[in-house]
């Protein structure tokens, strides 16, 4: 018993292999003069093809089923059915049950790889969401901080006014402590004008003074 079951099991496989062939060609003959992007151009207008996605249409249907043919079973005579009626021995049953269940399991695995797969992608998906919120996260932190380094130039420049202002206050300080000093010097400046003035008044007097004396003297020298 082992050694048919190896043979079937051998035969299940190139059953399976010979059947995907079978529709991988399928979708090559419905998918005629593909583009780069996808398009396909066939008699019923265009059509996008997705790589290793296996094409299937209602009218491509019946090549991936198993041949059947229903008249073949047709019985005339319940009580005397032809010996042409398609048959299978009990021994062959049992030899195609075992094909047909490995075949199934085979795509059963076929199926959980598939599930698997899908799996990965979604968890793909959320790991690049995850990535996403973090590159939105960490851009929401540099704006706080940009705007925090924008409130710190702020502070700077409001000190600098602030020390422009305490030197004008201070300029303003002295001015009006120096105010009454330059006043009092210009009152100085006038008050030793006015006395230049009166010296040089009392100077021209005196020099008026002496000349009239001169001249009355020389007027009254006796003539010799």
């Amino acid at each position: 018993m082992p050694a048919p079951k190896k043979s079937t099991t051998k035969t299940a496989a190139e059953r399976a292999k010979k059947a995907a062939e079978k529709v991988k060609s399928t979708g090559r003959e419905t998918s005629k003069t593909t583009s780069s992007t996808g398009l396909a151009q066939t008699s019923a207008g265009r059509e996008l093809t997705v790589q290793g996605l296996s094409e299937l249409t209602p009218g491509t249907v019946h090549e991936s089923m198993p041949h059947f043919d229903s008249g073949s079973y047709s019985i005339s005579d319940p009580l005397n059915p032809s010996p042409t009626l398609p048959r299978v021995t009990d021994d062959q049953f049992e030899k195609n049950k075992l094909i047909y269940k490995e075949t199934q399991n085979a795509l059963d695995s076929t199926g959980l790889a598939m599930d698997t797969a899908k799996k990965r992608f979604e968890v793909v998906g959320k790991q690049a969401k995850a990535i996403g919120a973090g590159i939105d996260t960490a851009t929401a932190i540099n704006e706080v901080k940009t705007k925090a380094v924008k409130y710190r130039t702020s502070e700077e420049l409001l000190e600098q006014e602030f020390l422009k202002l305490d030197v004008a206050a201070h300029r303003t300080a002295v001015a009006t402590q120096t105010k009454n000093y330059d006043l009092a010097a210009l009152d100085q400046e006038i008050e030793q004008a006015r006395l230049r003035s009166e010296i040089a008044s009392a100077k021209s007097d005196k020099l008026q003074t002496d000349l009239e004396k001169l001249t009355n003297g020389l007027s009254l020298a006796p003539a010799q």
